[in-house]
């Protein structure tokens, strides 16, 4: 899946469109095609770096999540142990970021499911 990444810290120069493998499925979890992802205050800091003693939880010399995003919006596409609608609008935030592994800057992404309403676009 293709999935917007950074191998270390500094300017949106070192973003990159990159194929990275899709998440596996926790039991709780659906696959979700991502068709909105947010950018906020935190992903601009931790793709600077700044301030410098966010390092310490995130990576010194270089980040240890390399894609960042915390707000999706999408349509699942399969799902773990459980049966949820192929389909369905969701809508998800993945929480700090040093307590998750994943970013939402991707195609697909691996999140606890959170219905979206009906009459709420993915751009909002």
């Amino acid at each position: 899946m293709k999935a917007i990444v950074h191998d270390e810290y500094g300017s949106p120069d070192v973003l990159e469109l990159r194929d990275i493998d899709k998440p596996s499925l926790k039991e709780d979890e659906v696959l979700v095609r991502v068709h909105a992802a947010g950018v906020n205050a935190a992903d601009w800091h931790l793709l600077r770096g700044a301030p410098y003693v966010m390092r310490l939880m995130f990576g010194l010399r270089k980040p240890k999540n390399t894609v960042r995003g915390r707000d999706m919006a999408g349509r699942v596409e399969g799902d773990g142990h459980f049966r949820y609608p192929i389909w369905k609008r969701v809508a998800s935030t993945t929480g700090p970021q040093w307590t998750t592994e994943r970013g939402t800057n991707v195609e697909h992404g691996a999140e606890d499911r959170d219905r979206q309403p009906s009459d709420l676009r993915f751009c909002e």
